[in-house]
C-alpha cells in the first residue's frame, strides 16, 4: 500500500517539529516537506506534488486561504487540509470557498489528524472533527451564498478599517493621501457594496472579517 504523502505549512517550528515527530509513528503517511509560510507552501506543492497539505491559516507572506487557491489552480489533484487555531466562522467558510477539504482546529487531539487525512485522502470531507459529509456540504453552501457578497477593493478595505476604528473622512484622506472626497466616494461604495446602513454596522462587518481587532 502506498504511503500518503504530505507536507506540513505551518510558520511556528514547534507545531512542526511536533508534527514530524508524531507521524514518524505513522508507517502509512510519509513527510514530503516542511514550509514556514504559504509562499514557501505553494512552492513546495509544485515541485513535490503532496497527496494532502496541512495548511495553517495565519501565515507570513501569503496566508492559508491565498496559498489554499494557489495550491488548487496549479494541481487538482492535492487536498487540503486546513489545521488551525482559528475557530472563526468566517475563516472557515473562506478555507471552504478557497477549496480546503477538511478542517481541524489545533485543539484537537493527534488522532483526529490522522482520521482526517485518511478520510481526505480516501474522497471523503472532514470538518470540525466530525467525518460528515452533509454537515460538511451544508457549510460549503453557506460559504458559497456568503461568495455572492460583493469582493472590497484593497482600498475600500482600507478605507473600512479606518472607518471602523473611528477616524474621520478627512483624518483618513490624510493617512491615505487622497483628498476627502475620494474617501466619501469609498465610503459611499462600502456601504452600497456590503448594503450596510451606518458606521456601526461597517464596525461590526470589519470585526467579523478580521479587518481590525476587537483586543
Amino acid at each position: 500500500m502506498s504511503k500518503i504523502k504530505i507536507i506540513i505549512a505551518d510558520d511556528h517550528e514547534l507545531i512542526r517539529d511536533c508534527l514530524v515527530n508524531l507521524f514518524s509513528a505513522e508507517p502509512e503517511i510519509e513527510i514530503l516537506g516542511l514550509a514556514n509560510n504559504g509562499l514557501v507552501a505553494t512552492q513546495l506543492a509544485r515541485e513535490l506534488s503532496p497527496d494532502i497539505i496541512l495548511m495553517d491559516i495565519d501565515m507570513p507572506k501569503l496566508d492559508g486561504i491565498e496559498a489554499t487557491k494557489r495550491v488548487l489552480a496549479d494541481s487538482t489533484g492535492i487536498k487540503v487540509i486546513a489545521v488551525t487555531a482559528c475557530t472563526h466562522e468566517s475563516s472557515i467558510d473562506s478555507l471552504l470557498n478557497a477549496g480546503c477539504r477538511g478542517y481541524i482546529p489545533k485543539k484537537l487531539s493527534f488522532s483526529n489528524l490522522i482520521i482526517a487525512i485518511k478520510a481526505v485522502h480516501s474522497g471523503s470531507n472532514y470538518l470540525c472533527g466530525v467525518v460528515d459529509d452533509d454537515v460538511f456540504e451544508d457549510r460549503l453552501t453557506v460559504a458559497r451564498k456568503n461568495c455572492l457578497i460583493p469582493e472590497l477593493t484593497k482600498r475600500e478595505k482600507e478605507v473600512a478599517c479606518l472607518v471602523a476604528n473611528g477616524l474621520s473622512s478627512k483624518l483618513i484622506a490624510t493617512t491615505l493621501c487622497v483628498s476627502t472626497n475620494t474617501v466619501i466616494r469609498h465610503r459611499h461604495n462600502i456601504m452600497d457594496k456590503l448594503d450596510l446602513n451606518n458606521t456601526a454596522d461597517l464596525t461590526r462587518y470589519a470585526i467579523r472579517e478580521r479587518l481590525i481587532s476587537i483586543f
